[in-house]
């Protein structure tokens, strides 16, 4: 039989007829025709379709598919109830069960007229793999099992430094390993290296060898091809050539950008365009860059080049491509001008980053800035040096301590997420200062641009709140609103709308834990009853009716919410030290027990044990190191010790028992692995309330059958130690990225990945019995990003009813945003500016007011000799006075008295984080009773004692006593630190 090689005729001639044809070109014999035919419908089948059913618009495709033409209304109307892949699979699946001569000609054709000339390119191009008959068995036999075992993420590497494919491929294969998985990229992969060598099999398997990938070697050698092929391979593999077919220069593939939400550098389909090989100026000039689409053209176009904006737009929708528009289209007319990208979170600046620098912006020098590492006043040396910057808002924050806003030559300000520019966050604080502006010479403030999927209702009950709502905040941003109007259809059809399910948990019959941990607690309880005269007097010295008498329910938010009360504002002001301290260390346990019932709640019962020794040992840890010999403090740690050894054992024996299993984690499993195929790669998130329930859950997924092979891991904050199972930026960086690209495809999470976060691979997102704000709702739900994914709550009826009122304010908050659109601009403008005066009246009357207040305090309090005092938040041992603190940066507390280091116990801090320039070396513990009091940090060559405000009780000159949670809340002004220049040295 006569071996097959790729025709010479032009592949972009629409009259070549096959992928496939004999050497000398003649079609005639029916044999030879039949072989083309079963090649090219293979080669479609199990080749391509991965990459056209995720790429392919079916409405306009189906136009130009003459050969279904009957089939078409039927197709139209799937559209309407199917994710548009699997009306994709349709389509093909009809167009390969045609008996027509003509099909593939007819396929290509229509790929050309739709719009698709690039994919019909990589199609015809795919045909050198066929260069003879055995290397196309060779191709078809490997092709299944490839996909099935081999690991592009390794290969690409290895094949990019053999120089096999170039570093365009390589970042080809990558982004369709995010988008569509390991089977998608592997099929480039091999079309790819196939278009550039004619010893493809060769370089590929040399490259599973260097991914020591050995197994995979010999069933390619031995077991995939028959005996005698294997023979052949070895003696002619390095001699084959193409026969005279010249090696087509690379073909671009532009995948979809990182939100599913840029078109290709095809021509869009358009239905008066019949002839998309012709490109113009205009496309020449789009090719260089990222194409957007209709509705992210409207937005742009919206914003313009004058006015502030605040762009509401769907999660998934490509609104950083909007952004990067808006900052190309600003840097060409501004060119010395700088931009500053800000994001809510540490985790967001590289992704945001990356997809910046992957638009072609002009002369484009991007940073991004992350805390860590950074020193004081980051801009003042890298404004010189870049001309984009992608940060965190708290950074530009801490640099206007130093410098104007103005002064740093910002023309434009992109706030990501911009939601949060509301009450105390950062991005509040720059809108302050934006607003404070006094004109310098020759500098105009930067323009506005705020992008965000939810305005947010705040807790509207009507249509009329949501407005004043969103109204307060275009106020704040100084901003007009701009949506999608025109090309809604355009919009609805390129967002993917996950499949929302809703799913209501089942309890344990019978929790024998639960009732073991009930006792404990009551038992604490009893003894708390003891001082019921003292926590009166302290009631009544408050002047509130704080509850004294804790719920019944153990185990519940409500219960944490009366502990957190209790102990941060009633056993605070008892007077009594003794009393003081044992009820510090029953509120200790309480608090301890109360959030191992909420583990046992939603994990199993040995991950609440875990907990409950973990933190029991801390305690019993400090309490040994402690030089305190008060017999009576003593009896109190003892007796509380012993409430726990005595149940250890029974508590040990109720988890081994398989009756105490928790249903809940049977349902989260199946809701898990919903998505889950066997040819697949899955991607899995789940929220859940705590970070401790996070790791739980991680320690449950990876010790359970089907789910062990998900490796799970947490995402969780930067805010909280490792031993509160916190994590670090670039801790946080690496969990992203594995889950990316598949090492983790199962991750449980805080509110931390709500937000921003882009896997496109990402086809699955369960809330587990967590429902927080209508905002957390919908931008948790546009993680789910892959087409067919699934959005599921799995809680109880009360948790279900909150969601339903989340729904109804989503709702709510669309009809606002069509109201404020529709609005007549001059009423528009006069009720925004009518909020944005009544906002700085509080401004000017708030912060800074408050400012002054406690200045003036401060120095009436220095003339009488008094001052505020700081002593420890479980012994009130003696600390320090408010006198000996500063505040660096605007946000850390320092005491600058080396006294200060008489009245603690320092130890070396094994985690040693970093951020902003500051290194936590050591931590600081009450001498007296081995309370945290915060860290001990190195900055700029200096040590400085970093003290937690939560931590401590502040005692006032009139002998009153305060526990406060956040530095915001101080009752006294506290002086900003004076860095010497040694302190620079």
């Amino acid at each position: 039989m006569a071996s097959f090689t790729f025709p010479k005729a032009n592949p972009d001639d629409d009259c070549a007829s096959s992928i496939f044809s004999s050497e000398d070109g003649d079609f005639e014999r029916p044999e030879d025709m039949k072989k083309i035919d079963e090649q090219n419908r293979w080669l479609i089948d199990k080749v391509f379709r991965p990459i056209l059913r995720d790429r392919i618009i079916p409405t306009n495709f189906l136009k130009h598919l003459r050969i279904i033409k009957e089939k078409g209304p039927d197709l139209v109307r799937l559209e309407r109830n199917l994710p548009r892949p699997q009306v994709v699979d349709e389509i093909l699946n009809s167009v390969l069960k045609s008996e027509k001569k003509q099909w593939f000609e007819v396929l290509l054709e229509a790929l050309q007229k739709a719009g698709y000339a690039e994919l019909k390119k990589l199609v015809l191009s795919s045909g050198q793999i066929q260069k003879k008959e055995m290397f196309h068995r060779l191709m078809q036999h490997c092709y299944d099992l490839l996909l099935d075992e081999a690991c592009p993420e390794e290969l690409v590497s290895d094949l990019l430094d053999a120089k096999v494919i170039d570093e365009d491929d390589a970042n080809d294969v990558v982004n369709m390993i995010c988008e569509d998985g390991s089977r998608a990229g592997m099929s480039l992969i091999m079309c790819r290296i196939a278009q550039h060598s004619a010893t493809w099999f060769t370089d590929l398997t040399v490259a599973l060898q260097s991914s020591k990938n050995h197994s995979l070697v010999e069933k390619l050698k031995h077991h995939v091809l028959p005996e005698e092929d294997v023979d052949k391979l070895k003696n002619s593999v390095n001699d084959l050539t193409l026969d005279g077919c010249q090696t087509q220069p690379k073909l671009e593939l532009n995948i979809l950008d990182a939100e599913s939400s840029v078109v290709s550098n095809d021509r869009v389909p358009n239905e008066e365009d019949e002839d998309a090989e012709e490109a113009t100026d205009e496309d020449e000039d789009i090719r260089t860059g990222i194409r957007l689409r209709s509705y992210q053209l409207e937005l742009v176009n919206g914003v313009g080049d004058v006015k502030n904006s605040l762009i509401v737009a769907p999660t998934g929708c490509g609104k950083t491509f909007v952004a990067a528009e808006i900052i190309k289209q600003h840097m060409v007319k501004n060119p010395n001008s700088k931009v500053i990208f800000l994001v809510p979170t540490v985790a967001l600046v590289q992704q945001q980053h990356d997809v910046l620098q992957s638009y072609s912006i002009p002369d484009a020098r991007i940073k991004p800035i992350s805390g860590e590492g950074s020193q004081i006043n980051p801009l003042k040396n890298l404004i010189q040096r870049h001309n984009i910057m992608v940060m965190t808002p708290q950074i530009l924050v801490n640099a206007c301590d130093h410098a104007s806003l103005l002064s740093f030559g910002i023309g434009l300000l992109i706030f990501d997420e911009c939601h949060h520019s509301m009450k105390e966050h950062p991005y509040s604080k720059i809108m302050a200062l934006y607003h404070d502006l006094k004109p310098l010479e020759g500098k105009m403030p930067p323009r506005i641009v705020g992008m965000t999927a939810s305005v947010g209702v705040g807790k509207a009950k009507n249509e009329d709140d949501a407005i004043k709502h969103i109204i307060r905040l275009l106020a704040n941003m100084d901003a007009h609103l701009v949506s999608v109007v025109d090309c809604k259809e355009d919009l609805a059809f390129c967002v993917n709308k996950p499949q929302e399910n809703l799913v209501y948990l089942k309890k344990r019959n019978s929790d024998p834990f639960y009732v073991c941990i009930h006792e404990i607690m009551v038992t604490i309880e009893n003894r708390i009853e003891n001082y019921n005269k003292d926590l009166t007097k302290a009631q009544a010295r408050l002047g509130k009716q704080e509850q004294i008498k804790p719920p019944a329910e153990k185990g519940s938010l409500l219960y944490k919410q009366w502990h957190s009360a209790f102990a941060k504002r009633l056993i605070v002001n008892v007077e009594n030290e003794s009393f003081h301290f044992d009820l510090v260390c029953c509120a200790e346990y309480l608090k301890i027990y109360n959030d191992a019932l909420l583990i046992n709640s939603d994990c199993r019962s040995l991950d609440a044990l875990e907990y409950l020794k973990e933190k029991v040992k801390h305690l019993l840890e400090m309490r040994n190191r402690n030089r305190d010999q008060d017999s009576d403090r003593i009896h109190i740690k003892q007796w509380l010790a012993k409430l726990y050894t005595d149940k250890v054992e029974d508590l040990e024996r109720f988890c081994d028992d398989p009756n105490n299993a928790n249903p809940k984690l049977e349902t989260l499993k199946k809701y898990i692995l919903k998505k889950k195929r066997e040819e697949e790669p899955m991607r899995c998130m789940v929220f859940c309330q705590t970070r401790e329930i996070c790791s739980s859950l991680v320690r449950w997924a990876n010790s359970t059958d089907g789910l062990v092979d998900l490796r799970a891991t947490f995402l969780t904050g930067s805010n909280a130690a490792a031993d509160k199972k916190g994590l670090t930026s670039s801790q946080q960086n690496d969990v992203i990225k594995s889950f990316a690209n598949g090492r983790h495809q199962l991750i449980f999470a805080t509110t931390v990945a709500e937000e921003g976060l882009d896997i496109q691979a990402c086809d699955n997102v369960i809330r587990y019995q967590y429902v927080t704000s209508m905002t957390a709702r919908i931008q948790s739900r546009g993680r789910a990003r892959k087409s067919e994914a699934s959005f599921t709550l799995l809680a109880t009826s009360k948790e279900a009813q909150r969601d339903e009122m989340n729904s109804i304010r989503e709702e709510m908050q669309a009809e606002a945003i069509d109201v404020i659109m529709n609005m007549d601009e001059g009423e528009f403008k006069r009720r925004r500016d009518e909020e944005k005066r009544k906002q700085l009246y509080k401004r000017r009357m708030g912060a800074k007011g408050k400012e002054q207040q406690l200045k003036q305090e401060r120095e009436r309090l220095r003339e009488q000799g008094k001052d505020h005092n700081l002593v420890c938040g479980k012994c009130k041992a003696y600390a320090c006075p408010s006198d000996d603190l500063r505040v660096i940066e605007g946000v850390h507390h320092v005491v600058i008295e080396e006294d200060f280091n008489e009245n603690c116990r320092i130890e070396p801090d094994p985690e040693r984080k970093t951020y902003a320039g500051w290194e936590q070396t050591e931590k600081m513990f009450c001498i007296n009773c081995g309370h945290y009091w915060g860290p001990r940090c190195r900055y700029l060559n200096q040590m400085y004692p970093v003290i937690k405000i939560e931590q401590f009780i502040i005692f006032t000159p009139q002998e009153e006593m305060l526990k406060i949670q956040k530095w915001k809340d101080c009752p006294f002004y506290i002086e900003k630190y004076q860095l010497s220049m040694n302190d620079d040295a």
